[in-house]
């Protein structure tokens, strides 16, 4: 039987996710892949930049700055190869792919990366124990 409900029973709204396209960000790659996505490239491609992180590697920062030997500048197509990182991240037990969402920090005037969780790779890594191994005869 139909039952009629007024409106202010509804008290739980869905909002839509944030689409990806507006998100900047970096991924990083078990192979030393440092990667801008296209919007983040757009933004700071062929800029000096010093390349920190924090203590635990759960945070980066692109410092904008002169030119020097220190000095990294990424291509128009964002990739660039720094195998520094990929050390820094395994000693720090970061998970590969490492993305980092990226925001300019006003305040500081620098662009700040926070190392995204990913809930994802857990689910996998449980259904992959889940699942029964499949056997050839």
């Amino acid at each position: 039987m139909k039952q009629k409900l007024k409106r202010e029973q509804f008290t739980i709204q869905i909002h839509p996710p944030v689409a990806r396209s507006a998100l900047q960000c970096i991924n990083i790659y078990e192979n030393g892949d440092f990667t801008l996505n296209g919007k983040l490239a757009q933004v700071i491609h062929g800029q000096p930049f010093l390349l920190v992180f924090t203590g635990d590697a759960r945070a980066l920062a692109l410092i904008p700055t002169e030119k020097s030997t220190d000095t990294i500048q990424f291509p128009k197509s964002g990739r660039k190869r720094i195998p520094d990182v990929t050390e820094l991240l395994n000693k720090k037990k970061i998970p590969f792919p490492a993305q980092y969402e990226v925001w300019f920090n006003q305040e500081e005037r620098f662009w700040q990366g926070d190392l995204s969780e990913n809930p994802m790779r857990e689910h996998s890594q449980e259904q992959q124990k889940l699942s029964p191994k499949s056997k050839r005869s």
